[in-house]
């Protein structure tokens, strides 16, 4: 499994290259957990210039490309939300 700094140095690289905008920074970054309490993902929010500047879903589960879901336009599920994703 990747570290968070994995995690995070992965999906921060494919905003700022997608949208070839190197001033968008990480808002904010979750963890998910499976059931058996062992992290699956990760859900990670990004702004620029203090707004929402989308985010990234990175999945631990199938070993393939982590990236499975991404918005460039916005935070998606709030982040207040994701822990019920968690366990």
């Amino acid at each position: 499994y990747p570290t968070d700094e994995q995690a995070s140095s992965y999906a921060l690289h494919f905003m700022q290259t997608s949208q070839e905008d190197s001033s968008i920074e990480i808002d904010d970054f979750v963890r998910l957990y499976g059931t058996d309490g062992m992290i699956t993902g990760y859900y990670i929010t990004f702004q620029k210039d203090g707004q929402p500047a989308g985010y990234t879903l990175l999945s631990l589960v199938s070993g393939e490309d982590p990236l499975v879901e991404f918005s460039f336009e916005s935070n998606g599920v709030r982040t207040r939300d994701a822990s019920k994703f968690n366990g």
